[in-house]
């Protein structure tokens, strides 16, 4: 799979966009299928370092995901992050800069 297919499969265009809806979304869902072990191969990682460089360059988490995405490795090594080690990474993201925000209370 070539770097523009991977562009084009998840809807991305151009250089960088502002962060939208649903790419916050779709990186939530990518981050939630990583932590669950559905896919934690160093091609879907790649698929969402991309997400994270065209979609979120702004973001307050962008340069720690960022480089924890650059530095992983399935079994990690010398100077690499592991599966588990990135996973916990990917949890506090989630619960934090990507948590849902809380519904308003019915009035």
């Amino acid at each position: 799979m070539t770097f523009g297919s991977i562009r084009e499969r998840l809807g991305m265009q151009g250089t960088v966009l502002p962060m939208t809806d649903d790419a916050r979304r779709r990186l939530r869902e990518m981050l939630e299928r990583f932590v669950r072990g559905d896919d934690q191969s160093l091609r879907f990682t790649n698929e969402i370092e991309i997400l994270v460089r065209t979609q979120f360059k702004g973001a307050e988490f962008y340069e720690e995901l960022s480089y924890d995405l650059a530095t992983y490795s399935p079994g990690g090594g010398d100077h690499l992050i592991d599966e588990k080690k990135l996973a916990r990474e990917f949890s506090f993201i989630l619960a934090g800069p990507l948590a849902d925000p809380p519904e308003d209370p019915p009035n």
